[in-house]
């Protein structure tokens, strides 16, 4: 027993440095090949990794923790529904977020057109799709999967996951450009995305959220928005007030949602449960 939780722990351990590791090199071959004019290639690359990620949870989860794809929603059996959930979602978040800016007197947003060619669009679109979906096929797919699989309490679980996806973020941000609570932020949205992806029970759901998350939440910072589609007034000095904003809505939206749906979570956590036993 002792030899197998080792060989899981190391398991997940490697994959997960892994991930980061062909992450850093895809992204010096996807900027070559952007460098080249080689458009076409900078997104194969980019696409790569989340292919690599998806097939090696799989296997993983199969001989690991004898999950077929089905039992954990990973599968595209049911693909679309659930990633426009996500999406839905996700949208509503940046929406209430931008809305209580403006009404607060904080920032207001302005409507504008898309700034660059179709291309240029499309693999931004592409880029950001690829790290939501690697990020919630680890952390979702495989780490949530295999603690449940080893005994670990839904709670536990989703405060495990959490914490580490939250870890793993620590060098995805300008610390002098963001809130002093960011660590509070993506811990409290890997939450979210936990409960999403058991109710769901599908992975594309937190896929589509996560994906259009970042994509949404891009839009306003002009250093990093490829897209164009929207500006707002004076972000680089209302940035940390937005992110601020951000947190405490979704903050206030998951406490209310496990407050007033606490008996209907609790049902589709059993659902969720049963299906990975092989029960249903």
């Amino acid at each position: 027993m002792r030899n197998r939780l080792l060989t899981t722990i190391v398991v997940v351990t490697v994959l997960l440095v892994g991930i980061v590791v062909l992450y850093f090199l895809l992204e010096q071959v996807t900027e070559f090949f952007d460098e080249s004019g080689l458009t076409t290639f900078a997104m194969l690359s980019d696409t790569s990794l989340a292919i690599v990620v998806y097939i090696s949870v799989r296997i993983i989860n199969r001989r690991l923790n004898g999950l077929s794809a089905r039992q954990y929603g990973f599968d595209f059996s049911n693909t679309v529904r659930p990633f426009f959930t996500g999406i839905t979602f996700a949208t509503g978040f940046f929406t209430a977020t931008l809305v209580f800016a403006c009404l607060a007197g904080i920032a207001c947003t302005e409507l504008t057109g898309p700034e660059n060619d179709w291309a240029v669009a499309f693999q931004f679109i592409m880029a950001t799709l690829v790290v939501g979906a690697w990020e919630e096929f680890y952390f979702r797919g495989l780490l949530v999967n295999t603690l449940l699989a080893k005994k670990v309490s839904i709670v536990w679980t989703a405060l495990i996951s959490s914490t580490l996806f939250t870890a793993t973020h620590v060098f995805s941000y300008d610390m002098n450009t963001i809130t002093p609570f960011w660590a509070i932020g993506v811990f409290i949205l890997s939450i979210i995305l936990f409960y999403l992806y058991i109710v769901t029970r599908s992975i594309w759901a937190p896929v589509g959220f996560h994906f259009f998350w970042n994509l949404l939440f891009s839009l306003p910072d002009p250093e990093v928005n490829e897209l164009g589609l929207l500006t707002v007034e004076d972000y680089g000095a209302r940035a940390v007030q937005l992110d601020n904003i951000t947190i405490a809505i979704t903050g206030i939206v998951l406490v209310l949602f496990m407050f007033f749906g606490r008996t209907w979570i609790r049902a589709r956590i059993d659902l969720y449960q049963n299906k990975l036993s092989g029960d249903v």
